[in-house]
């Protein structure tokens, strides 16, 4: 926990502002990523990768790599009907899951699915999970189509004070560490808005070779084949809601789907170029 830096009182680790004068404090979950044990167990895991690329002789394709790294963003994919309902008016909020339930704007996932959503929110962000939005990380702007067939590009200056990145989907990281209750996750494997590259490069270094291209990084990245069980992409978590003024740009095809979908496609289309906001043809 930390100490308020106005009226000294202490801030829970699940709280973002201050409860005794409302002072904002940071996002639990960004200053939780820079911790001095996550920033340190994930800089010695950048360093290791870093020697590893010196001592296989791809140093130059790392750094390349890192680089490319820095310009990463956030992606959430969607299908038609969400992406209609979203850009048709500037009111509307994209909102997660656990909101959404409470809220009663729609229904729970089927118990299964409902209660393993649950844990795994509850075990990596205790009472703030239902204040965390998923997305990807992308070098392309393309995102796991497992979640839908568009591609929503997120602009920096909307999360990056805000976001975190961990090293796979949530429900992986969990059953890949075996994170039952009370079980701690391992350090540096989760890293703030701007430490991105450093996780990525941890995670990944160890795939480049000295014949790896700048055309490769953006599926040695992100790994999408249209099923979740096979997805492979580090995961954006943002703190809280945003609107359609968040968005910067939306990727996909025109072709697919049936008539009816065409039809909403044309209208986001309307409603993105009015905006001001591209769309990507992919």
């Amino acid at each position: 926990m930390i100490n308020c830096k106005i009226c000294g009182s202490t801030v829970p680790d699940s709280e973002a502002v201050c409860l005794t004068c409302g002072t904002p404090a940071g996002t639990p979950n960004v200053r939780s990523a820079d911790r001095p044990e996550e920033l340190q167990a994930l800089e010695e895991r950048y360093r290791a990768a870093y020697e590893t690329a010196r001592d296989g002789n791809y140093l130059s394709i790392l750094e390349e790599f890192d680089k490319a790294l820095k310009q990463t963003h956030a992606v959430i994919n969607v299908d038609v009907e969400f992406l209609h309902f979203f850009t048709r008016n500037a009111r509307n909020l994209y909102t997660t899951y656990e909101r959404a339930v409470e809220g009663q704007m729609r229904k729970p996932a089927l118990l299964e699915f409902d209660q393993k959503r649950r844990a795994v929110g509850g075990g990596l962000f205790g009472s703030y999970a239902r204040e965390i939005s998923y997305a990807a990380l992308s070098l392309d702007g393309s995102g796991p189509q497992s979640y839908g067939s568009y591609a929503m590009k997120l602009r920096d200056i909307a999360i990056r004070n805000r976001a975190t990145v961990l090293e796979n989907n949530s429900y992986d990281f969990v059953q890949k560490n075996d994170l039952k209750p009370g079980k701690n996750p391992p350090l540096g494997y989760v890293a703030s808005w701007d430490n991105r590259h450093k996780l990525a490069v941890a995670k990944l270094g160890e795939f480049l070779t000295p014949t790896t291209t700048v055309d490769d990084f953006p599926k040695l990245l992100l790994s999408s084949a249209g099923s979740r069980a096979t997805d492979e992409f580090i995961e954006v978590l943002i703190y809280g809601t945003f609107d359609f003024n968040a968005i910067e740009s939306v990727k996909g095809s025109s072709t697919i789907g049936s008539r009816d979908d065409r039809d909403l496609l044309r209208m986001v289309k309307q409603h993105l170029s009015r905006a001001g906001k591209e769309w990507i043809e992919g």
